[in-house]
């Protein structure tokens, strides 16, 4: 039994929230609150599996509260947000980044069409976190962060594609944030996470990250050193020239977008010149991708099992033989920094003499 505890200022919405709850078999409110000032004490009074917290409330919002908990008593915080204002969604991201481990769509009331869909994806939230260790923290990169094994450099690095569901934001702003300023590869991103939320997450990292930040346009041209997130409801693929293609045409793994989609298609455009990273998360999405990537010559990268919040993508590559290394995030930041001085360390010595001094 899933022992969940509520924090939502709304009395209406509290009531029927542990209705909802309480009509899971398998879950059961231990207790529902409505101030997150009264949070961490909950926890710590009815140790919960997993908090279930709204991100807006009057005197402690969810950021401040789930800020508290990681702190003193560590446990899965899913975050609910009721709209898909970009200023509600920065928040909902901001939450992420003190230690929740995931966003959902606050489920609507009966009498509204998307009722069936947002309350089945809101009790699958909770059901999929409850089981998740806490976010964990890792200690800054370096340009010595690179693995010892040999690794074969790209002779042209063209790409970063990177694959990430549950606990990838914090992850992907520890690699974007700590990524060298010279870094000139472009990259792009499928971070798996509640529709509505996608804009949000990218104006966090754009306040997080020194570099040029956006949500994938469909025939958007790849920008050195710029990062590129895939967008709601579209699967990121590259045409033959290496322009951005969104195409919205079903799920694949049952996700829109799709890692794997990207995987593949990376394989096929840039081959040996691309890069595919694949990091926390539920499920399998990128697995098959990831392989394609490693067959087409590309390296290929998976977080490790010690980092992950969860292994469930990983391991799956890890069944595929899909990856060659699997790093922390420090490690994969040294890695890309590291392929990226050799990368133009080659580029320099195939260089004429005279233009390489210049």
């Amino acid at each position: 039994m899933i022992r969940v505890l509520l924090v939502d200022d709304s009395p209406t919405a509290l009531h029927y929230l542990v209705h909802l709850i309480n009509s899971d078999p398998d879950m059961r409110v231990a207790a529902a609150i409505g101030d997150g000032s009264g949070a961490l004490a909950a926890v710590l009074s009815h140790q919960p599996d997993v908090v279930v917290m709204d991100v807006h409330m009057p005197r402690v919002d969810g950021v401040v509260a789930t800020r508290e908990i990681m702190e003193s008593a560590p446990t899965p915080v899913v975050i609910m947000s009721g709209s898909s204002r970009t200023n509600d969604t920065v928040l909902a991201a901001r939450a992420i980044d003190v230690g929740a481990v995931a966003v959902v769509r606050k489920p609507v009331g009966p009498e509204l069409p998307e009722h069936v869909a947002t309350t089945a994806a809101f009790l699958a939230c909770i059901r999929s976190m409850a089981e998740v260790r806490v976010v964990r923290r890792w200690a800054a990169a370096s340009r010595h962060c690179a693995p010892t094994v040999g690794i074969e450099p790209p002779v042209q690095l063209r790409l970063v594609a990177i694959g990430a569901s549950t606990g990838g934001p914090v992850v992907l702003q520890t690699i974007f944030s700590q990524l060298p300023g010279d870094f000139r590869i472009p990259i792009v991103a499928v971070q798996h996470m509640a529709r509505g939320f996608v804009e949000g997450f990218v104006q966090w990292l754009r306040d997080q990250v020194r570099r040029p930040i956006s949500v994938a346009v469909h025939g958007q041209a790849l920008e050195p050193g710029c990062l590129y997130v895939a967008p709601d409801g579209g699967h990121m693929e590259f045409d033959s020239a290496g322009t951005i293609v969104i195409r919205k045409d079903g799920s694949d793994h049952g996700h829109i977008p799709s890692v794997s989609r990207m995987f593949h298609s990376a394989a096929s455009v840039f081959g040996p010149a691309a890069v595919g990273v694949l990091l926390t998360g539920m499920g399998s999405d990128g697995a098959d991708g990831l392989r394609a990537m490693r067959e087409a010559g590309a390296l290929t990268i998976a977080q490790d099992r010690e980092t992950a919040v969860v292994y469930g993508m990983p391991a799956e590559a890890a069944q595929l033989n899909a990856a060659q290394l699997y790093l922390s995030p420090a490690q994969i930041v040294g890695t890309l920094a590291h392929l990226h001085d050799l990368a133009l360390e080659e580029a320099r010595r195939s260089m004429p003499p005279g233009e390489a001094r210049g």
